[in-house]
């Protein structure tokens, strides 16, 4: 091992004949190689540790240790000049030989996979790139913002609990509020309508729907109520779902609807209820505007069209300075005004009313416009000067009313001169368009008419049509079913003959006993199918006579009647009080009770007491009568089926099936209606009927004159 020693080899210097400048200019290479050597490294490795996503990340780091490894080989270089320690240098230069080594064969393989990484300038290019797309689309987000806050219409953005998330300028004008303050309020805080648990509903039909048209109103800062129309739509944005809605502003087509309305009504009241017609709702006031304002032109008069305690219905059409601006600017003047006009206007059927006013002696002119002989509107016309006047006399005039003398005068030379005569032709062809007009209305009011009528005949013969149809699928479904009961007790009869042969022929009594019963319990059957079907049948054209009866007293009756039943099953009654007095026909009315609680015991718990309660409730205006029971219950899927013919869901019940279908008929007759309320198997029925206060019934049914059969 002599050899692992230093002192047995020489120092290299000696191959150098220790010559100073051969041995400083290798020691000095080596030594500056290896600082660089070590300072790369150290670079690489500063760049490892600042980028984490360094793909290679191990080749990385091995090239790091290879150039380390390098970098003290060149310094061991330069000690092995001075000191002869080979073999530690030799042991070092085959350390980073097996780093190289390691190096080269990781990297061979992951050539290709680097080749494929975009050059700097492709992945600059690129950035490039996304930078245009995404200024590109900011520009789009600008334009979109820019645009949903120029919208002239409301839009808002409200979150799955109601919360508004988003809203334009347009939302916050309409309502008065501040960005700010609709953004910390929710849905019903603006719409009285929408309370918090009615739009959890709307949410979910929203969703389903994908969007809702709706008419509502919403709440301005000021606590005034506009009609507004809304078009929600749901939309679903990075993972959260919204109601994107767009509000327009309806009030004014809500307004014109009231006056049309009002104008329908009115047109199409009956001729002696004229009292309620206005001049509005015969014409468009635009188009006689246009009217006025052609006539003041050619003639070269004033015109205003006003009611007849002279409020305006147009605007003045030609109107002089002198009185507009003036004359009626004086209270004394306008007092004045007033009286010329009402005096004008007064209804004149002989011609037009033409005299002085009393402002200062301009000249004005009237014609009424009539419906029958009703008086609608005034058309007056005037503020003209005769030739022949003489304005100095007129001066005393705005002394008298206090009006500026100067600006009265120069007014006064302003103001239209014509003839006498030539005003009083314009006078009489005024008379003559207001008759027009007054024939005008009188036509609209009949043609209205006409319309309303052909309109409410046409929907008459639809609904008798309808009615008719319906009547027709009733009957086929009645002759069907009828076909098939009464079918059943003949098969049964038929079939009992043969055993009664037999039986006579066998000379079994027993048996011959048991077939007749049969038989007879078949008939009796048959017979009570027909006598419900004949009872049926006369309900709607044989009532008796309609008596007020106090529905207590017809209770305790009914209840007379099925007391058997009753204690039987010892079900426990209990009438609620202030039930009210009828008008009813009380024989049919006495069947409808009897039927209805008789069911409800029949039908009533089988594992407690059964209950039954009757009463009455207000829904709104109707008055609800109603047996309730705590029974079986009736599914969903049969409760307008067990009002139909023929219909029994418990075939163990007994019974035919007619009786609900005759509690329906006796009620439709009354001009009421019948249903049944049930949350469904096991949880009890309510049979609810509604009666009007005062009976008089769907149909003309009070009348014995019709036979029975």
């Amino acid at each position: 091992m002599e050899h692992l020693h230093t002192s047995s080899y020489m120092e290299h210097g000696v191959c150098f004949n220790w010559e100073p400048a051969l041995v400083w200019l290798h020691v000095g290479a080596d030594i500056i190689t290896g600082l660089s050597y070590y300072s790369i490294p150290l670079a690489m490795f500063y760049f490892i540790w600042k980028r984490r996503d360094l793909p290679f990340r191990t080749l990385f780091l091995l090239f790091a240790t290879f150039i380390l490894s390098c970098g003290t080989t060149h310094l061991f270089a330069a000690y092995t000049v001075f000191v002869p320690a080979y073999w530690p240098e030799g042991a070092l230069k085959a350390f980073t030989a097996a780093i190289s080594a390691t190096t080269v064969i990781l990297l061979i393989p992951r050539l290709p996979q680097a080749l494929k990484y975009p050059s700097l300038q492709a992945s600059l290019d690129e950035i490039k790139g996304l930078n245009q797309e995404l200024n590109t689309k900011n520009a789009e987000l600008q334009i979109a913002n820019y645009s949903l806050e120029k919208l002239l219409d409301p839009i808002y953005w409200v979150a799955e609990d109601a919360r508004i998330w988003r809203v334009n300028e347009a939302a916050c004008t309409s309502l008065g509020y501040t960005r700010e303050e609709l953004l910390t309020m929710s849905i019903p805080d603006i719409d009285p309508h929408f309370p918090a648990e009615m739009y959890a509903k709307h949410w979910i039909e929203l969703k389903e729907a994908g969007s809702i048209r709706l008419e509502t109103q919403f709440k301005t800062r000021d606590g005034q109520l506009i009609d507004v129309e809304v078009v929600a739509n749901f939309i679903s944005f990075e993972g959260r779902e919204f109601n994107c809605a767009t509000v327009r502003d309806i009030s004014d087509r809500k307004q014109l609807e009231t006056i049309l309305a009002h104008r329908i009504s009115s047109l199409t009241s009956p001729l002696e209820d004229l009292h309620d017609v206005q001049f509005e709702d015969l014409f468009d006031i635009n188009e006689i505007q246009k009217i006025q304002d052609a006539f003041a032109a050619a003639t070269g008069v004033a015109s205003i069209i006003t009611t007849t305690d002279g409020r305006p219905l147009t605007k003045p059409s030609n109107f002089s300075h002198l009185c507009q601006n003036i004359i009626r600017n004086t209270s004394k003047g306008f007092e004045n005004c007033c009286q010329s006009d009402a005096q004008i206007g007064r209804l004149n059927p002989d011609g037009p009313t033409v005299q002085c006013c009393l402002s200062g002696g301009l000249w004005d002119a009237g014609a009424a416009i009539t419906v029958e002989d009703r008086h609608l509107a005034n058309w007056l016309i005037g503020q003209v000067l005769d030739e022949s006047c003489d304005t100095t006399t007129m001066m005393d005039y705005a002394r008298e009313i206090g009006a500026d003398e100067e600006a009265y005068r120069l007014a006064l030379q302003d103001v239209k001169r014509m003839s006498i005569d030539q005003f009083r032709e314009i006078s009489n062809a005024l008379f003559l368009i207001a008759g027009q007009l007054s024939r005008m209305a009188m036509q609209n009011i009949m043609q209205a008419r006409h319309i309303s009528e052909r309109k409410r005949t046409e929907q008459e013969r639809e609904l008798l049509i309808s009615q008719l149809q319906d009547k027709t699928a009733e009957m086929e479904r009645f002759i069907y079913t009828i076909s098939h009961d009464l079918k059943s007790p003949l098969i049964t009869i038929a079939g009992f003959v043969g055993f009664l042969e037999k039986a006579y022929d066998e000379q079994d009594r027993e048996r011959f006993t048991s077939t007749i019963a049969r038989i007879s319990q078949a008939a009796g059957r048959m017979k009570q199918l027909l006598d419900e079907l004949l009872e049926l049948s006369r309900i709607g054209r044989k009532l008796h006579p309609f008596e007020t009866v106090a529905l207590p007293e017809l209770l305790k009756e009914a209840l007379e009647m099925i007391a058997g039943r009753i204690d039987t099953t010892h079900a426990r009654i209990e009438i609620k009080p202030d039930l009210p007095t009828v008008t009813v026909d009380r024989q049919r009315l006495l069947q409808v009770l009897e039927n209805l609680i008789d069911n409800a015991v029949k039908f009533s718990s089988t594992t407690g007491q059964p209950q039954i309660t009757i009463g009455m409730r207000h829904d709104g205006p109707e008055r609800v009568f109603y047996v309730a029971d705590n029974g079986i219950g009736i599914e969903a899927r049969y409760r307008e089926k067990i009002f139909e013919l023929f219909e029994k869901l418990d075939a163990r019940g007994g019974g035919t099936g007619v009786g609900l279908a005759i509690c329906r008929r006796i009620i439709e007759v009354h001009g009421g209606r019948i249903w049944v309320e049930s949350e469904g198997l096991h949880h009890g029925a309510t049979f609810c009927f509604t009666l009007p206060e005062t009976t008089g019934g769907s149909h003309d049914a009070r009348s014995n004159d019709h036979p029975a059969g």
